[in-house]
């Protein structure tokens, strides 16, 4: 049982340490427990996470499963940043979801996998790496509003408006965008959150 064991420890040096106990524990070939509030240390030393909320388990699966298809809004809000999008099921054969409202202009048609009956509401989950800036071609584009840039060193982490809606990309071009932008989706980087756990 690890009981945030790096918690007081500097970015840099934490980095290294948690490579060191994932090897240590492969090694030693021991299940161990490890609580930690740092969603990317527990994604990096994990082969199974448990996200908690309120003394509840919401969701329990490998790093992958838990980031790219989060069972719940919870998980899907507290594990890495992610845009989260309201809509109605319109179509389940093929299955498409409408985003905003028939009098809403940016009204969308979304195409996922598998849906719930027409007329269902749904949340879908896209995350900000997922969507790409500057891309017409894309199966699914928007077209949003730049707003708050931040640099990161690596990218830029863009928070755009559609609408009456905020998202949020991840950006890694060379210089920051600006004004009027095209975002593209495509269906296979969207997913159903499921409802909360009760």
């Amino acid at each position: 049982m690890l009981d945030e064991p790096l918690s007081a420890l500097d970015a840099r040096l934490r980095e290294r340490l948690r490579v060191v106990i994932r090897d240590l524990q492969q090694e030693l070939s021991i299940t161990t427990v490890y609580v930690t509030h740092d969603q990317a240390e527990a994604l990096a030393i994990s082969d199974r996470v448990a996200v908690m909320h309120d003394g509840r388990v919401e969701q329990v699966g490998p790093p992958e499963t838990i980031y790219r298809e989060p069972a719940t809004r919870f998980v899907a809000e507290f594990v890495g940043d992610n845009n989260l999008l309201d809509g109605e099921v319109v179509s389940t054969d093929p299955p498409r979801v409408r985003l905003g409202t028939a009098a809403d202009t940016q009204a969308l048609t979304v195409p996922v996998d598998s849906l719930p009956p027409t007329g269902a509401s749904v949340t879908l989950s896209v995350r900000p790496e997922d969507v790409r800036l500057g891309d017409d071609d894309a199966p699914i584009t928007l077209t949003a509003t730049v707003g708050t840039v931040e640099f990161l060193g690596d990218a830029y982490r863009v928070h755009c408006a559609w609408g009456d809606r905020s998202l949020l990309v991840k950006y890694t071009g060379d210089s920051a965008p600006e004004g009027a932008v095209t975002l593209g989706i495509s269906p296979a980087d969207v997913s159903i959150v499921g409802g909360d756990v009760s």
